[in-house]
């Protein structure tokens, strides 16, 4: 029989990986936004940070509530499973990850058909592939032969999916991969959208004209712009935020601004 301090030191083991892997996949995600800002904006990768601001967003606003759908839509189709009612929702299974990334490149880029192609086309590809591996998939199960297996009572029914990627990961790590690997697509198309809608900026009283474009601790990236073409121009300036060393701003509606 187990003892009682092992299964508290086991309890606790697991609790603490759970909130390991949710502030790691939140530091992630922060940081997959990051990138698709300065994608857009062309601050460097290497200059790329995560505040504790944004990790905690992305940990609690977007990944806990995400994940907490997906286990509800995760019980809803196991239930239909069992239930007997499989064809359809083996289907939706299979089609509503290209469908989410489709819908949410739509509403977060504003119907802007020229940022949304490059998503549509990664659906529709991801769409057709899968469509093809469960249609090999099934005339292998064809050709071979029938197992006459006999279910017992206490012997649970086990989903009825195709899918040979479902098959060799299982209903449950299949659903969390691509919901994870959706986060992360959307996480980078909303730092990328940010800077493509943004149009009040933070302007350098200066000579030249430069926006502030992140702080990362005490460092200001700034880029520079050209007023005329509303774009931003190939200066690029990190400067370090200090008491003898102030930089004065004023608050301007200069945008959106692109990247030539």
């Amino acid at each position: 029989m187990e003892s009682e301090p092992s299964r508290k030191k086991g309890f606790l083991l697991s609790d603490a990986l759970v909130i390991g892997g949710i502030t790691l996949l939140g530091y992630a995600l922060a940081h997959v936004y990051e990138l698709g800002y300065g994608k857009a904006t062309g601050i460097p990768n290497y200059l790329v940070e995560v505040s504790i601001s944004k990790l905690l967003f992305a940990c609690f606003a977007v990944l806990l509530p995400a994940l907490g759908l997906l286990s509800i839509f995760y019980r809803w189709y196991r239930r239909g499973v069992e239930a007997g009612e499989s064809s359809w929702k083996v289907l939706l299974l299979r089609y509503w990850p290209m469908a989410a990334l489709a819908t949410a490149a739509c509403f977060i880029f504003r119907f802007k058909w020229a940022e949304i192609a490059p998503y549509l086309i990664l659906s529709v590809t991801f769409a057709v592939l899968t469509q093809i591996l469960a249609l090999f998939y099934a005339a292998r199960r064809t050709r071979k032969p029938k197992k006459i297996h006999t279910k017992t009572n206490n012997e649970k029914s086990s989903p009825s999916v195709f899918d040979p990627l479902i098959q060799w990961f299982g209903v449950g790590a299949f659903w969390l991969m691509i919901a994870v690997g959706i986060l992360f697509v959307v996480a980078y198309m909303t730092g990328r959208a940010e800077s493509l809608f943004q149009k009040d900026y933070l302007v350098l009283h200066d000579q030249k004209p430069y926006v502030i474009l992140r702080v990362y601790g005490d460092k200001a990236i700034l880029r520079g712009i050209d007023r005329k073409s509303h774009s931003f121009t190939d200066e690029i300036q990190i400067r370090k935020i200090g008491e003898k060393n102030t930089i004065s701003f004023k608050k301007e509606i200069i945008g959106p601004l692109s990247l030539e």
